[in-house]
């Protein structure tokens, strides 16, 4: 069944200095072909133009909340508790969303009673906006479950039941710092009172960016999730937990970590079977890490033979 009701949806989206992308990702909720919505931004302490660029919107569906820097799950917090709608959806500040992404979710929620949210795929773009390639979430609630309480969502997809969220507990306070851990938390207690999907569609155009989970070389995200299961298993973070996750990242130097944000771009369209565009991520990766190897590598790869690059492929996935 396809619902045509009008329930009101709260797009819930944090900004914080997101000034050369906000823009477009406004644009693209307020043109969503399903318009029963509001759009909650929480200014979570900008510093740069982003708050201008909020107020030249012009849409009395848009509420505007103002505050010091605290946090992302706590900025989505405060959204969710000035929002209205019987649905919440998430957008970040510098992704854009497809022009049905809303109809389908709502769609999908209104016909399925026993689901409490619903995600979608994702067309994975750089910082540039350039295409990478098309995410493949797990689709059906089975999966998902025997994946648990590991994260089957792109954040920036969800919708899901105001009330079930409330009912689960709402994000973590605790998790504020920790970006990555305040969704698949959140996920976690709200499957104890539902079903969760991902709808095959994609519904926004998602940015990687170098301090993404993505990013983590293979200890670091080993520690990474070693600390987040200790805190899905019940148990209380010490300061000591949260300073390790912090440092993972803040540790490596800009350049370090550009040049291996641009290598792991070129390891992604090779997985994907992507040749174009290798040479660019590989001259912008040595340009901020010349010592660093792997970027030659890559490259070589990418010259092999269809057959040979395949065999390649299944060493480094």
């Amino acid at each position: 069944m396809i619902y045509t009701g009008s329930e009101l949806v709260s797009v819930i989206l944090p900004v914080y200095n997101a000034e050369n992308y906000l823009a477009g990702s406004i644009r693209s909720i307020l043109e969503q072909s399903y318009e029963n919505l509001q759009l909650i931004i929480v200014n979570d302490g900008s510093t740069d133009e982003s708050d201008g660029i909020i107020k030249s919107f012009k849409d009395k569906r848009i509420k505007l909340i103002e505050q010091e820097n605290m946090g992302l799950s706590r900025t989505l917090i405060q959204g969710i508790k000035a929002s209205d709608g019987k649905y919440i959806a998430r957008l970040d500040a510098d992704d854009i969303a497809c022009g049905d992404r809303l109809k389908k979710q709502m769609d999908f929620l209104i016909s399925h009673e026993d689901h409490v949210l619903v995600g979608g795929n994702a067309d994975i773009i750089d910082l540039e906006g350039n295409y990478l390639y098309t995410s493949n979430q797990p689709r059906d609630w089975d999966e998902i479950n025997r994946r648990m309480p590991h994260n089957s969502f792109i954040h920036s997809t969800v919708m899901f039941r105001h009330e079930a969220y409330e009912s689960a507990g709402g994000y973590a306070k605790e998790l504020t710092r920790l970006i990555g851990f305040e969704d698949v938390a959140l996920w976690n207690r709200m499957a104890l009172y539902g079903k969760m999907c991902n709808l095959p569609e994609v519904l926004i155009k998602y940015r990687l960016w170098p301090y993404s989970g993505s990013f983590y070389s293979g200890k670091e995200n080993a520690t990474r999730v070693a600390i987040l299961n200790k805190y899905l298993q019940g148990n209380q973070l010490t300061p000591e937990d949260e300073k390790i996750v912090l440092n993972l990242k803040q540790g490596i130097k800009r350049d370090k970590l550009l040049g291996r944000y641009y290598a792991v771009l070129m390891k992604k369209k090779l997985l994907y079977g992507k040749r174009s565009g290798i040479f660019k991520y590989f001259v912008r990766s040595v340009t901020h890490n010349p010592t660093f190897a792997v970027p030659y590598l890559y490259l070589l790869a990418s010259a092999l033979p269809d057959k040979l690059l395949k065999g390649f492929i299944k060493l480094i996935k």
